[in-house]
């Protein structure tokens, strides 16, 4: 799928590496990550708007093997249509997000 020029990979393409979901989609005020990581990694992640600019970015952090919750409090950002982009040990994949205040 391509969203304004960013490509929206499945997460399944990743799989051997890490899966993911976000919820609740579309969200209001906070954004859950759930994650899978098959192995330690290290994981970055941000959220972009349609025209590729950074709206929120999380540097990257180590974490163990296994199952990885994370929460982003979206609350200031405006109401529309984002990319969350998630990068684990250099494999990327890209899931849309709906704001809605």
């Amino acid at each position: 799928m391509l969203l304004a020029g960013i490509n929206i990979v499945s997460p399944v393409f990743n799989k051997n590496v890490f899966s993911f979901n976000v919820f609740p989609n579309p969200t209001s005020d906070i954004l859950n990550i759930s994650l899978n990581l098959k192995n330690q990694s290290t994981l970055s992640y941000e959220i972009v708007d349609i025209t590729v600019k950074n709206i929120f970015s999380q540097e990257e952090i180590k974490m163990e093997k296994g199952a990885v919750n994370k929460e982003i409090n979206i609350s200031e950002i405006p109401n529309g249509i984002y990319v969350l982009r998630i990068n684990v040990n250099g494999f990327n994949s890209s899931k849309k997000i709906t704001i809605k205040h």
